[in-house]
């Protein structure tokens, strides 16, 4: 089954092309407007957009934060994920206006519980992965709860 013709953004970083649902890109910015000073948690700086100060994230291939400004990463993509807005590095950022071939699901051995990624679709450029932007925040959030490189929860203690 085919999307509805609605423009999409693709988001591409890390070798990604993530595929958002129409409405979810709210504008795009250039990197050099952000600012670095109290970064967010799990997060590089802060970007001032639309009459809001929003956290600015930059991601890696396996969508998990990063401190540091990834070379290539020249535009902010600000996005709308219900509760407010927030940035994502981005090597580019494309709308998509046609129709996005089907998308397919994620077979269930692929599925990661903590993943935002929902399912894939073949693109002309690669593999598409089609993404809620609610549930990149969420994770985004888990994110701030793993100690990095162990898969363990942290605690109080540990942080």
């Amino acid at each position: 089954m085919s999307e509805p013709n609605h423009a999409r953004a693709v988001l591409s970083f890390a070798g990604l092309n993530l595929l958002l649902a129409s409405g979810d890109l709210r504008t795009i910015e250039s990197a050099s407007n952000l600012t670095f000073s109290d970064p967010p948690e799990h997060g590089l700086g802060w970007i001032h957009v639309l009459e809001q100060r929003c956290p600015v994230f930059a991601l890696s291939s396996d969508l998990t934060p990063t401190r540091q400004l990834p070379e290539g990463r020249g535009l902010c993509a600000i996005v709308d994920h219900g509760d407010g807005l927030s940035g994502l590095l981005c090597e580019g950022i494309r709308v998509i206006k046609d129709e996005v071939g089907p998308l397919m699901p994620l077979p269930p051995a692929m599925r990661r519980p903590d993943s935002p990624i929902q399912a894939v679709a073949p693109d002309g450029s690669g593999i598409l992965c089609a993404v809620d932007v609610r549930g990149l925040v969420h994770h985004l959030e888990l994110a701030s709860l793993i100690r990095p490189g162990s898969g363990q929860i942290a605690t109080g203690a540990d942080s």
